[in-house]
């Protein structure tokens, strides 16, 4: 069993007074070296996740996913299936180095599972104990209407002057201001109640701030709603005052009039509102109006000017014809706050009057009732829409009091008859202008393989989510170092195109055969922060998370059974830890013979392999013993803080039962510029890279998804669906078709997949047409001669984990197509349209005579 962590329960919390640690980087320096069996190491830590409840208040860490993917490899590991010297090494101290910048604050736009793991603090605890390591903590907040628990992984650093001290203050987004003063107070041991908050603004030219009072009436509302960033400063002070400070001098005066105190507070309210402002203007076409990127909202900006130009759902709000479908009562929506923040914001940008709004209003209003979008880390812009269709359809529901209905069964009678049926029992408990234009009917068909009993059923599509049909091959990319290599400059960099699913001592052996080595003299390594990861020969190639990126290195004819492999680490002073190294660079490794190579030849052909790598101006280093992680000292206990002992060059044998690594320690002063010359260093690259990186770009058609969505298909063993007629589950099999489609039909092109550690984006162009889109060979219902016409696109471009989404629309007074980016709004042809970066297609019905 393939250890990984699951998705956590969360409780709802009590109520709070105040959330406000952040969680700072911690380097905690220690940890205990006792070595336990991977198998009990991994029977603990899932015995701590099966019990862990989420809860406000608690402090969670955050794991790097890289150096958790090689404990898990560790913790899973099957020896005897794998070759002695490639056995998956035990990770050396937990390195979240990935996560941080330089200064050791968290990166921006990290993705859970993708770039780190969470672990709530017993399960770190366990981790610290054998590993030791850095620490990286932050707290669990509650979000939104329902206060649900959640990590708040990116907290708010404000600056509060207090007399002459200014002080810095991490909170939490969901803090108020009222518990940003009683934290800032209790730290100068004043009275809260005695002192009033104000918040200093910089005019542009940072010459001169004014201070404005925050009102007691405002003062219990979030940072996050009034869109603090870091770094704002703030101000604590006895009275009311009006406070004018002079940049670069510290002098301040002050009026302490009533008088000024009311028209500052006033100031603060309406300026701090619109501090994210619309921008007045003649836009380029009614409705062509961009939106603000609030912080990492383009996913939001994207789905929204694709509803934006769905005309006819656009016209509902700009008429007012929405307000009598309100539904206050329904229990499933927002009681009409998510409507009629939406409504807002489509005449905002139907005004005439802006060329981009800020959709401040509507992003609080969201994130109330959706806490996953309350945040500033980016999201997906299909998720958003889905969400925000569901949650329009509810708050504009005119059924007020939902009947009970029974599910329609088909027992044999015609399709047209069950679509009928089901369609009215469905509008019984939902009637909306969302159902009247997103909605349609999807056939479901399911054959029990045993007594061929066929049931039938007809269920509600919002929009189409279709595969994307991917090759069976993985493209690997891979650096080689040949074993007689004589500077960097030989190393080269090949592509290979293997299946997926085949071993990492298969790919092996694909390389050896590229390269003209016996397969025995060939190791491959994931090099990741400068240390080269072991593959073992039975890790699946699909299941590899190459962050860093591979190597292949040659090396000298010893057997493999009488082999060690030795790394061959570059390190520099950690900016993280005072008791470890960082390393960098690309790592080398050594094959010696086990019980017969003493530390004098690994000494020496460390040095000249070193010598050989860098050149004639080899500057000057010294070789150490580490561990074989390479970050600490071989000889010394962890806990006693030393970073390496000289590595020894006397006669004594290297030890065959422990794991050693050679580091190469350059002067202090001289890393910056070694490293930095490093990272110019250009290899040669096969033709090959170029052929794999072609096969990789495929271009498939829209009616390949298509097919694929609608292709018949054997449920899996965890799959199976209970058969009435045979009294039991069974892995039946499964169709889909099109039934009733929708006036508007939303496709959403299912590009992230999951493997078993992280996600990744499929980059195929899938082609589908602007105009007259034919669905009649996937639809079996009475729509099957309808056609389509495209008018919206959002796209995704770049990675899974730092990419951007903007949208095309065609505005339909004009007919001309725009491109929205985020504020930006310009013109564009139908030729742009399309490639790898489409991900949710909006269509409109044609008209029956248009379509004849």
């Amino acid at each position: 069993c393939k250890w990984s962590l699951r998705h956590r329960r969360s409780t709802m919390p009590e109520a709070t007074e105040t959330t406000t640690s952040a969680g700072a980087h911690v380097d905690t320096g220690k940890g205990a070296d006792a070595v336990l069996d991977p198998a009990e190491e991994l029977k603990r830590v899932n015995a701590v996740l099966e019990k862990d409840v989420m809860k406000v208040g608690d402090t969670y860490y955050l794991l790097a996913a890289h150096w958790f993917a090689v404990w898990s490899d560790y913790a899973n590991a099957a020896p005897d299936l794998v070759s002695s010297d490639v056995i998956p090494s035990r990770p050396g101290p937990i390195d979240n180095s990935a996560l941080l910048e330089a200064d050791g604050t968290l990166k921006p736009k990290l993705l859970e599972k993708n770039d780190y793991e969470l672990l709530p603090e017993e399960a770190w605890k366990l981790f610290f104990s054998w590993y030791g390591g850095e620490a990286v903590s932050r707290k669990v907040i509650a979000v939104g209407m329902q206060q649900k628990a959640q990590v708040e992984l990116y907290p708010i650093t404000v600056k509060v002057l207090y007399g002459k001290d200014v002080t810095e203050v991490t909170a939490s987004r969901v803090s108020t201001f009222s518990q940003l003063r009683h934290q800032v107070c209790t730290k100068h041991n004043i009275p809260p109640h005695k002192y009033a908050m104000f918040v200093i603004e910089q005019d542009e030219d940072e010459a001169e701030a004014t201070a404005s009072e925050i009102g007691e009436q405002l003062m219990q509302s979030t940072l996050e709603e009034f869109q603090v960033e870091n770094d704002q400063l703030f101000e604590v002070r006895a009275g009311s005052a009006s406070l004018m400070l002079t940049a670069g001098t510290g002098s301040t005066s002050a009026s302490s009039t009533s008088a000024a105190s009311s028209t500052a507070t006033v100031t603060y309210a309406s300026h701090w509102s619109s501090r994210v402002s619309h921008s007045e203007g003649s836009p380029k076409a009614k409705g062509a109006c961009g939106l603000a990127n609030l912080g990492n909202t383009c996913f939001m900006n994207s789905a929204l000017q694709c509803l934006s130009n769905t005309i006819d759902l656009t016209q509902f709000f700009l008429s007012d014809g929405y307000e009598a479908d309100v539904n206050e009562e329904n229990p499933l929506g927002t009681k009409g706050f998510l409507v009629r923040a939406y409504a807002a914001l489509m005449k905002d940008m139907w005004s005439d009057k802006y060329t981009s709004v800020a959709p401040v209003e509507f992003k609080k209003t969201l994130g109330k009732f959706a806490p996953q979008f309350s945040g500033y880390q980016q999201q997906d812009s299909q998720e958003l829409l889905s969400f925000l269709l569901d949650g329009l359809h509810e708050d504009l529901n005119r059924v007020r009091d939902k009947p009970y209905v029974e599910a329609v069964e088909s027992n044999g009678r015609p399709d047209e008859v069950v679509s009928a049926e089901s369609w009215e029992a469905y509008l019984k408990r939902n009637d909306s202008k969302v159902v009247e234009l997103f909605q349609g009917q999807l056939k479901s068909k399911l054959v029990c393989p045993d007594c061929q009993r066929v049931s039938i059923t007809f269920d509600p599509l919002m929009y189409l989510s279709l595969p994307i049909p991917t090759t069976t091959d993985k493209v690997m990319q891979v650096l080689y170092w040949p074993p007689d290599a004589a500077h960097h400059s030989q190393l080269q960099r090949f592509g290979f195109s293997v299946p997926k699913m085949s071993t990492m001592k298969e790919f092996r052996e694909v390389v050896a055969k590229h390269v003209g080595l016996p397969p025995a003299q060939v190791v491959v390594a994931d090099v990741y922060t400068g240390r080269p990861f072991m593959q073992g020969d039975i890790k699946i190639i699909n299941d590899c998370r190459t962050t860093g990126y591979l190597m292949a290195y040659g090396v000298d004819p010893v057997p493999v059974e009488e082999r060690i492999i030795v790394p061959i680490v570059q390190r520099r002073p950690s900016t993280y830890s005072k008791s470890s190294k960082s390393l960098a660079s690309h790592p080398a490794i050594i094959a010696v013979r086990k019980e017969k190579t003493s530390y004098k030849e690994l000494h020496e052909r460390a040095t000249a392999l070193v010598k050989k790598l860098m050149g004639e101006e080899c500057p000057e280093f010294t070789l150490t013993i580490c561990k074989e992680y390479g970050t600490t000292c071989g000889k010394c206990p962890y806990t006693s803080g030393c970073k390496g002992c000289a590595l020894p060059d006397g006669e004594e044998l290297v030890p065959s039962t422990v794991k050693i690594a050679v580091g190469v320690d350059w002067k202090e002063d001289e890393c910056d510029s070694i490293f930095d010359e490093q990272k110019k260093w250009t290899f040669k690259e096969d033709d090959s890279c170029k052929t794999t990186l072609e096969q990789a770009k495929d271009t498939i058609a829209l009616e390949e998804c298509l097919e694929l969505f609608t292709r018949e298909e054997t449920l899996g063993a965890e799959d199976t669906v209970y058969c009435s007629n045979c009294k039991e589950f069974k892995q039946s099999t499964k169709k889909f078709d099109l039934w009733k489609l929708p006036e508007v039909l939303v496709i959403h092109l299912k590009r992230f997949q999951y493997s078993r550690f992280f996600r990744d984006k499929i980059s195929t162009d899938v082609v589908f047409p602007i105009k007259g889109l034919k669905l009649s060979e996937y639809t079996q219902g009475p729509d099957s001669d309808t056609v389509y016409d495209l008018f919206a696109v959002s796209n995704h471009m770049g990675g899974i984990g730092g990419g951007h989404y903007t949208a095309f629309a065609q505005n339909q007074g004009t007919g001309q197509w725009f491109e929205f980016n985020d504020r930006h709004v310009s013109e564009m042809s139908e030729e742009k349209i399309g490639g790898e970066k489409s991900y949710v297609l909006f269509y409109r019905k044609r008209a029956r005579s248009d379509a004849q």
